[in-house]
């Protein structure tokens, strides 16, 4: 396999959105905060995710099963954000244990548990929607395409996709990388979206 060639631009306003899985990626550009401001609150407006209370971003940044940052205080749903002060956002998360409050993120064994508690949240039901307005070209990256996140390709498949671009590190001959591909094919591959694989050693995409 090799290198693939760059998606040409779409007119969307999501084609460069990026949706994570992971429930952490503190190296990835998060707003800063300040010492009396180390969190940027999430408010919804008829169900739609209202970012910048305290802060202004223009990312099209979305955690489709939450993240250890993310959490709700009972009110509303908070992100802890990169402080200009000594403390990180463990530290935050650290802290935030102590009062009993937890981390938003989806950790259920099964697909249809994950799909449950995502349709059930408002914040994660918001990302999970704007999965399924893109259109264009998409790349997945360092994904194992495992049948317990089958509602995330699902999304996929409904939406205005017409190429994926999916991840194989590796062998592409390993027993792993033959499952995931086979579950690429069957679960998004139809005849509206053609999959592609691509070495991910081939794509620094956090350089």
């Amino acid at each position: 396999m090799k290198k693939p060639e760059p998606a040409p631009a779409e007119a969307n306003p999501f084609r460069r959105a990026v949706f994570m899985v992971p429930i952490l990626r503190t190296w990835l550009p998060l707003p800063l905060g300040t010492e009396k401001n180390p969190t940027m609150t999430l408010k919804f407006k008829k169900n739609c995710l209202d970012i910048g209370v305290h802060y202004s971003t223009n990312q099209n940044l979305f955690f489709l099963h939450g993240g250890l940052h993310i959490y709700d205080d009972g009110m509303s749903i908070k992100k802890h954000a990169l402080s200009e002060d000594k403390f990180t956002i463990i530290d935050h998360v650290r802290f935030n244990l102590n009062k009993q409050k937890f981390p938003l993120f989806v950790s259920e064994p099964s697909d249809a548990k994950k799909k449950y508690k995502i349709e059930h949240n408002p914040y994660l039901n918001n990302a999970f929607s704007k999965l399924g307005e893109i259109n264009g070209s998409l790349f997945i990256h360092g994904h194992s395409m495992d049948e317990n996140d089958k509602h995330i390709f699902d999304k996929i498949a409904y939406s205005n996709i017409h190429t994926v671009y999916i991840s194989i590190f590796g062998n592409e001959h390993s027993d792993q990388n033959k499952r995931s591909k086979a579950n690429a094919l069957a679960y998004i591959q139809s005849q509206k979206i053609t999959v592609n694989f691509y070495q991910a050693e081939t794509a620094p995409v956090w350089a």
